[in-house]
């Protein structure tokens, strides 16, 4: 059997998960991907039936796997981890896309009753009546949950204002933070009532799975024709070759996540710390299929921000591994951060570059003119500058979420344009300039509860954070360039094991205290 390694950095009534329910969650998490990546579609394919039948019919089946295995917090733990992961989803509100529209994810069919869970747990541990609850103390692991309230009370401040053509949009946009914000929760209490292992096996069976699908999409040269399960619409951009081998690059490729982008930005974010799980239990001969596949994934997605992004990744994590367990944790982290930000500033100058001169050669050789194509860079700045026009005009509110492509047209964007390719700005735009800072806030108060926390211990719990931190640094370079705020999924699991992050942390700080 596959060993299992330890991050169980504390120990007593704040870790109370043992190897068995570890291992047991990872194994209801590959039943579960199993079913949803090669039971449905095989089903769905063959049989010519609606894929929402077997996608009932995997559900049901894992449920009752869960009751005749008696494993049903560690089904639990699994569904949520990998269900995060999935595009798959049910229209409840129809309308533009993108904008008034609204569905239930596959998550969120699990997310408040095992929420509800665990807010019992943490309110029994406390012996504390509900009523007499207090806010945390503001410290490092609680500077993100302030900032990320603080990002939902601009976006309700927002909807309320409504300066946008829709008032229902921004709504919808604080139902999407909503969401986040309580998966991130449930990651928190997760990770402080039982192990981040239970959120993070799951995750890499999730990901090593929609890898798999991503590699028949490929060799397939195209979806397999279930969108219903997550998969997105043919959108080949070119046709590459690798000596003998043709490969169909666009979005088509992203498994059951959605947009191959969105499969990429995944791996950024999991990849660092699941080649080192992988690291330490010496299954070199995982390693190798898997890093394969993965650059067969960004070569295929044939996106230059991915690609530098998973370089840098790459990178980041090779520097890591050469560290010998006698460097002082502050000389690593600076070191290699350092490079870290140079390599990134590098590789966005490089990104610019060659989006530039490609952009301008197919545009050359197809006789249209200049940004004619999308997504170029000049679309982008197109895009980056209406931003700033929407912030001056609109500071203090924004124009309000899912706004921004009835009004583009109004800032001189060229139509078909859905959403900003930033994510910061996208923020700014429309939560307007108090919303835009405290949700930067966020996201740099995670790498900043990171780093201190290296910076205070040391050995392997300072390891395991670092390469947590190195998915994390990879994916904010990536959300500069994309629209990965547009789905649940990748923002999903970033606040996920942000939450199960923050809750390892204040158990470490709680045991070293106590």
């Amino acid at each position: 059997m596959m060993k299992i390694p330890c991050f169980e950095f504390s120990s007593g009534p704040y870790y109370q998960s043992s190897s068995k329910t570890i291992t047991n969650t990872l194994i209801s998490a590959i039943v579960l991907v199993i079913s949803l990546t090669v039971v449905v579609p095989t089903l769905a394919l063959f049989f010519d039936i609606p894929v929402l039948i077997p996608v009932v019919l995997a559900i049901l089946g894992f449920g009752i796997y869960a009751l005749l295995t008696r494993r049903i917090y560690e089904s639990g733990y699994a569904a949520i981890g990998v269900l995060v992961t999935f595009n798959a989803n049910l229209p409840v509100i129809h309308g533009r896309p993108g904008v008034s529209e609204f569905a239930i994810f596959l998550v969120d069919l699990v997310l408040l009753p095992l929420l509800l869970i665990h807010l019992y747990i943490e309110l029994r541990d406390r012996q504390t009546p509900f009523t007499t609850v207090k806010l945390p103390k503001f410290s490092r692991y609680s500077l993100p949950w302030y900032a990320f309230g603080a990002v939902i009370i601009a976006a309700i401040l927002s909807a309320i204002r409504s300066n946008g053509p829709s008032t229902a949009a921004p709504w919808l946009f604080l139902s999407e933070q909503f969401r986040w914000f309580l998966i991130m929760a449930l990651g928190y209490l997760i990770a402080k009532h039982r192990s981040i292992k239970l959120i993070l096996y799951p995750l890499f069976a999730a990901v090593t799975g929609h890898m798999l699908v991503s590699i028949v999409q490929i060799l397939n040269g195209g979806p397999l024709g279930l969108p219903h399960l997550g998969e997105v619409t043919p959108s080949v951009l070119t046709v590459i070759s690798l000596g003998p081998v043709s490969i169909n690059t666009g979005l088509y490729n992203g498994g059951f996540a959605g947009e191959s982008r969105l499969l990429v930005a995944l791996i950024v974010i999991v990849f660092p710390v699941y080649m080192y799980v992988i690291y330490k239990n010496k299954l070199f001969y995982v390693s190798i299929p898997l890093f394969i596949a993965s650059v067969t994934i960004v070569v295929a997605t044939n996106s230059d921000a991915g690609t530098v992004a998973f370089i840098e990744m790459i990178v980041l994590a090779t520097l890591f591994f050469l560290y010998k367990e006698t460097v002082v944790p502050k000389e690593l982290l600076s070191g290699t951060f350092f490079l870290g930000f140079l390599s990134g500033s590098l590789g966005a100058l490089y990104s610019i570059i060659q989006i530039r001169s490609n952009m301008e050669a197919i545009a050359s050789a197809r006789g249209v003119g200049e940004g004619a194509l999308l997504p170029s860079l000049s679309i982008r700045l197109d895009q980056y500058r209406a931003a700033f026009d929407i912030v001056t005009d609109y500071p203090v509110f924004g124009l309000g979420g899912r706004n921004f492509a009835l009004v583009a047209h109004k800032y001189r964007v060229p139509p078909g344009v859905s959403d900003i390719h930033n994510t910061y700005l996208a923020y700014f735009a429309s939560l307007g300039i108090p919303g835009g800072i405290v949700f930067s806030i966020a996201l740099i108060a995670v790498i900043v509860s990171i780093v201190s926390e290296i910076l205070r211990t040391g050995g392997e719990y300072s390891r395991f954070l670092a390469f947590i931190g190195i998915g994390f640094f990879s994916f904010y370079q990536l959300s500069f360039w994309g629209l990965l705020y547009k789905t649940p999924v990748v923002y999903g699991v970033f606040w996920l094991l942000t939450g199960g992050v923050i809750g390892i942390i204040y158990n470490q700080t709680r045991q070293q205290a106590r």
